[in-house]
């Protein structure tokens, strides 16, 4: 598990790197697409949420 978080870490930073400086024309636009890989990297790494009743979908009611 730790080798595929540094994998993951390093491969975030070098698509991070490559956002900033190598696949874009301007400082503006590179800051700007910088700031989408990062809202997209948090947004797939983020834990499912839960249910809206605040069970899980496997839990049984309880009796009471």
């Amino acid at each position: 598990m730790g080798l595929i978080r540094f994998c993951y870490g390093a491969l975030l930073v070098a698509v991070l790197m490559l956002c900033r400086y190598t696949w874009s024309s301007t400082e503006s636009e590179g800051l700007a697409l910088l700031g989408l890989a990062v809202a997209l990297s948090g947004r797939a790494s983020s834990p499912p949420r839960s249910s809206p009743r605040g069970r899980s979908a496997g839990s049984a009611p309880s009796a009471g």
